[in-house]
């Protein structure tokens, strides 16, 4: 009685947020984003009160899979995929802060004493780019090092599937969504969002190694995974809480002996936390809010993205693909919930989501994401968690029907399709951020050759183009790398002998 009270109270609420998902994006009755967060929460409640009112029966789980992974079918297909799909991005060229790591990487100066950022192998990597070619082909070699990594990382997560027993079809689509993501954008697109792509080969690298089959070899590996990824990217430093949460899912198919792999894991990850506290201090401005608004934002924020990865100009001009994606992700809470989890006893839906936090937290109260996308490359490892838990939403709530069957694959096909358009549109803001860059450089240059100057002020410097970066920083290292051999100052500086470029015709779109 109590188990059907709890479902009953559920499909209610989950009617009920549909309405105000309608509301919203129609623009009625005042609904705001507070609304939806609220009512998200409150379905999340009554879905774990469902569960536990009727907890499912505890089955065994499935063996790992006899059919080997077909690594270089995934790989290459990756590498395809990604290409095919972010070719036109290799010719934007270096935006932003790609100019200033550029001369560091150039320079050598992997790290600077007491800086916050510890994150010394990117620039090693793009040192080694910036020795093997020359010019105006770095930053092609730079947007094609990224583009190669979310290759790679779309067949990792392919992997990872595989490893979580998910269908190899299954895998596969978890793997393509992955590399057709709109979200993903900034961090393939931008030259610097390499920490984030990097960071993300290395801590998948980890979770393989860390959940395959055990041997010297494997666990040796796994550690040299999470000493690359914690040399890439401080929140590398959630890899442990993800594998332990993997092998916790597993439980039954781990042996033993794998836990004090992970152990040791933990001990490496506790030594770097704390030298970095030692060597940095401890910024308690970067650290999560405990207050209640900055809870409700920790554990909304990164969903709202994720489950609508769409940006407001395609909100505005197409407010029924937010509606259709968050209404797609409640049907299938709904169905997994009200009889997919019971069925099937899986763990996987309790463990794939609080991997999406862990992935958040390090980030702290850097994180956030613009309604133009800017800041999304902080949601690239989080996304490959969002999508396997897609995947096994779609897996589990598949009708055995064959009509219902290819109905079902036909709506996972448009999603799919509709992320691809989407990727390809979200790229356009990237192109028209370099050809900002240009205009603004050669202004610079028109001005300099015109009437030399000791220094030049620009006024209104372009910071973005609907999130694509700009001039948000980098300016100054630009104008070096232009061979123009004048000194920058700010418009608060100029003097009388200071030329002035004025900034103010906005991108033609």
């Amino acid at each position: 009685m109590r188990a059907r009270a709890a479902r009953w109270l559920f499909v209610g609420w989950s009617g009920y947020l549909t309405l105000l998902l309608c509301a919203f994006y129609a623009h009625k009755l005042g609904i705001g984003r507070q609304h939806l967060e609220s009512g998200w929460l409150i379905e999340a409640a009554l879905a774990l009160a469902t569960i536990a009112a009727e907890p499912p029966a505890v089955v065994e789980d499935e063996p790992l899979s006899r059919r080997p992974m077909p690594w270089f079918a995934a790989i290459a297909l990756g590498q395809i995929g990604a290409f095919l799909l972010y070719g036109r991005i290799l010719n934007v060229g270096l935006l932003a802060d790609d100019f200033v790591l550029l001369g560091r990487a150039t320079a050598h100066a992997f790290w600077q004493p007491h800086d916050l950022f510890f994150r010394p192998l990117p620039l090693v990597v793009w040192a080694a780019a910036a020795a093997v070619v020359r010019g105006s082909t770095v930053a092609w070699a730079l947007h094609g090092i990224n583009v190669a990594l979310h290759g790679l990382n779309a067949a990792f997560v392919t992997a990872l599937a595989h490893r979580l027993r998910l269908a190899r079809s299954t895998a596969f689509g978890v793997g393509l969504g992955f590399l057709c993501f709109p979200a993903n954008v900034e961090a393939v697109s931008w030259p610097s969002g390499i920490q984030d792509l990097l960071m993300t080969t290395a801590v998948l690298s980890f979770l393989l190694l860390l959940t395959g089959p055990r041997s010297t070899a494997t666990a040796l590996g796994a550690f040299v995974a999470l000493v690359f990824a914690l040399l890439t990217k401080e929140t590398a430093a959630a890899a442990v809480a993800m594998g332990a949460l993997l092998l916790l899912s597993q439980r039954r198919t781990r042996p033993v002996r794998v836990w004090p792999v992970w152990a040791a894991s933990c001990v490496t990850g506790a030594i770097y936390v704390g030298w970095r506290l030692w060597l940095v201090g401890s910024r308690m401005d970067n650290w999560p809010s405990t207050t209640r608004r900055g809870i409700k934002r920790f554990l909304t924020e990164p969903f709202g993205t994720l489950g609508s990865p769409w940006n407001a100009v395609d909100l505005t001009r197409w407010p029924i693909i937010g509606l259709l994606s968050c209404l797609v992700i409640l049907a299938f809470v709904v169905a997994i919930v009200v009889k997919g989890v019971r069925a099937t006893g899986d763990r996987r839906l309790f463990v794939l989501l609080p991997c999406v936090l862990a992935a958040v937290a390090p980030v702290g109260r850097y994180f956030f994401v613009d309604a133009d996308l800017a800041g999304s490359r902080y949601l690239y490892l989080p996304c490959v968690f969002w999508v396997l838990f897609l995947g096994y939403l779609v897996e589990i709530t598949t009708p055995s029907r064959p009509s219902l069957r290819a109905f079902w694959l036909a709506a996972t096909v448009a999603v799919i399709t509709t992320w691809t358009v989407g990727t390809i549109r979200h790229q356009m803001n990237w192109r028209l951020a370099g050809e900002t860059r240009d205009r603004v450089l050669a202004a610079v240059r028109s001005t300099v050759q015109q009437s030399p100057c000791p220094t030049i002020a620009v006024d209104n410097v372009p910071d973005n183009v609907d999130g694509a970066y700009v001039f948000r920083s980098g300016l100054p290292e630009a104008v070096d790398r232009e061979g123009l051999h004048v000194r920058l100052v700010p418009a608060a500086e100029a003097t009388a002998d200071t030329c002035r470029v004025v900034w103010s015709q906005a991108p033609a779109r």
